[in-house]
């Protein structure tokens, strides 16, 4: 079944850990290998300081496009 995952409401399909999600981009975009974590509106942003990393771009996005990336929580940067 398909389920949608809500961090922060992210715009994603629900996954397991070390599987990919397709997530929505936020303000500024990401490249691809960056580590994600969701901003106040629930899209993917490049990680800073204090943020929960949720995983890795597995592609580059600019704001609003829908990118894969894997999905692996890690914690607070």
């Amino acid at each position: 079944t398909t389920k949608f995952w809500s961090i922060r409401t992210i715009s994603a399909v629900m996954t397991s850990p070390g599987r990919i999600a397709l997530v929505k981009i936020g303000v500024g975009g990401v490249s691809a290998g960056s580590k994600v974590a969701s901003d106040s509106t629930g899209r993917a942003v490049v990680v800073t300081s204090g943020s929960y990393i949720l995983g890795e771009a597995l592609a580059a996005g600019a704001v609003n496009e829908i990118i894969p990336v894997l999905f692996f929580p890690q914690g607070k940067l």
